[in-house]
This record gives C-alpha cells, structure tokens and sequence, in this order.
C-alpha cells in the first residue's frame, strides 16, 4: 500500500503544480512527512526511490524520463537528504 501512495503522490505532484508548492511550507523532513500524512500519502524515503526507479523505467519517453528524475530530485531536496544512486550496488561501489 506505501508504494501505491508513492506512486500517487509523485502522479499528483507532476499533474498539480499548487498541490507541489504547498509542500515548500514544510520547514524539515518530521514536517514533510506529516504534510505527506494529512495529505492521504504515507510511504518512506525507501519506497520513494523504488517508486521513481519505477515510474522511470515506465516513461514513454527521455523527457519524460527526465521529469521524473527532477521530480525526485525535488523530493530529495524538500525531504533533506541527498539523492541515491540509480541502483543499490552503485552506491555501495562509491562508499
């Protein structure tokens, strides 16, 4: 169920541009998360990887590859913490 609401918050987030901005009222990640709560969306920083890595693999297009990952990175962002590696094994490589 988490990541189902992964993947809907990341498909309402590109589909609501105001529903997005609403977030940057979040002042840190415990905010974040609980604006993500009162928004009908509960999922952790794991299963929003997994569902990027997925909606990327899925997109019909570079470009719309390319949104996703800027979407992701947006998330990263709001949620304070760097960005991971496209795969598991990639990270582990440059520890």
């Amino acid at each position: 169920m988490a990541m189902q609401d992964a993947f809907r918050f990341f498909t309402h987030c590109k589909q609501d541009a105001e529903f997005r901005k609403s977030a940057y009222f979040c002042n840190s990640p415990q905010d974040l998360f609980q604006w993500l709560k009162t928004s009908g969306f509960s999922f952790t920083i794991e299963e929003a990887d997994d569902a990027l890595r997925s909606l990327q693999l899925k997109a019909e297009d570079e470009t719309e590859a390319d949104e996703i990952k800027e979407l992701g990175q947006w998330f990263h962002i709001m949620a304070q913490r760097p960005a991971v590696s496209p795969c598991h094994s990639c990270a582990k490589k440059s520890e």
